[in-house]
């Protein structure tokens, strides 16, 4: 397993943690579902182009 996919897992438990947790959710609701996928997607070069650099340089 890659770097990125070890990302979205680790931000995969956090959002489920913080449902289970402190929303009392049985279940992820989709709400945070569609969270979870925007979380990593290529919009960041276009936002935050040197922020998107140096994480890449990083992994």
């Amino acid at each position: 397993m890659g770097k990125i996919e070890k990302d979205k897992q680790t931000i995969r438990y956090m959002v489920d943690l913080y449902c289970k947790n402190k929303l009392k959710m049985n279940k992820t609701s989709e709400e945070y579902e569609q969270l979870i996928e925007y979380a990593f997607g290529r919009r960041m070069l276009f936002y935050s182009p040197l922020a998107a650099i140096r994480h890449l340089l990083n992994h």
